[in-house]
Parts: structure tokens; C-alpha cells; sequence
């Protein structure tokens, strides 16, 4: 590589090709470069319409409607059955029912099904009474029994 470019940081010669939108010599320095345009407020208009545009599409925010939810069969200690769209906002919507906060009965639950899949090497089968029966039912949210 033949192509030189003078570091924007530290003023350093360094190599890289021609058609290299490299401007800093190195991790550090790109670290220093971005610290300084965050400071001086460049991307503050970027974050300003991410967090618009977060705010006003339902995908982005906590529900049945969020981009990552999935469904989920769960069995209640004393038997009963729920179906559900997307987990967590299932239940931080039946907090009175879990014995542990939401994010605890979701990590517990999530921990069943690595189980299931054979990924854990200490398998859990359930959660302070709680059983997986299925995950990718239909995308409903009810009791079945």
C-alpha cells in the first residue's frame, strides 16, 4: 500500500488503500474522534429523530406489537395454561401472579426453552413452578384452561 494519509487525531503518517475512508491511525484515535463530534453535538439531531421515530412506531416500543416479540405457551404453577405474544410485556402485565419481578420469570422462562434446545449444560425444566409447553403458537394472548 503506497497510499499515505495524515491521522486527524494525532497527525500520525499512516497506510491504507486508496479507496479507504479511513481517517484515524487507530482504534484510539477513531475513539478520541468520535468522543469529540459527540461533544460538539453533531449527532445530537441523528439521536433526536431515532428516538422520534422510535416513539411513534408501535414496532420499536414495549407491547404485542413490538419487532421482536414471539408467542409462547406458559403453565401457571396451579395448572392453568396462558398463550401469549410476546413474553415479557405478558408478563409485566401479570406481575401479581410471579414470584420475582418480570425480568426474573423472563429470564427463567428464556432459561426452559435453551434447555429444551439442549443449549444449557445445567437444564432447567421449569421456573418457580412455571413450565414451557411451546414456543411459535398462534399470536394471541389468552387463558386456555
Amino acid at each position: 500500500m503506497k497510499n499515505q494519509k495524515i491521522c486527524v487525531v494525532c497527525g500520525k503518517l499512516f497506510y491504507a488503500p486508496p479507496s479507504s475512508e479511513k481517517i484515524c491511525c487507530s482504534r484510539e484515535c477513531s475513539h478520541v474522534l468520535r468522543e469529540r463530534r459527540a461533544n460538539a453535538g453533531i449527532y445530537d439531531d441523528s439521536i433526536c429523530r431515532a428516538n422520534q421515530i422510535a416513539h411513534s412506531d408501535p414496532k420499536m416500543q414495549r407491547g404485542p406489537d413490538n419487532i421482536n416479540a414471539k408467542t409462547w405457551r406458559i403453565q401457571a404453577p396451579d395448572g392453568t395454561i396462558y398463550e401469549c405474544y410476546n413474553l415479557l410485556d405478558w408478563l409485566r402485565n401479570h406481575a401479581e401472579m410471579l414470584d420475582g419481578t418480570p425480568r426474573q420469570a423472563w429470564d427463567g422462562i428464556v432459561k426452559i426453552k435453551y434447555s429444551m434446545q439442549g443449549k444449557r449444560k445445567h437444564p432447567s425444566m421449569q421456573w418457580k413452578g412455571w413450565k414451557l409447553l411451546a414456543w411459535g403458537c398462534e399470536r394471541n394472548c389468552k387463558k386456555i384452561k
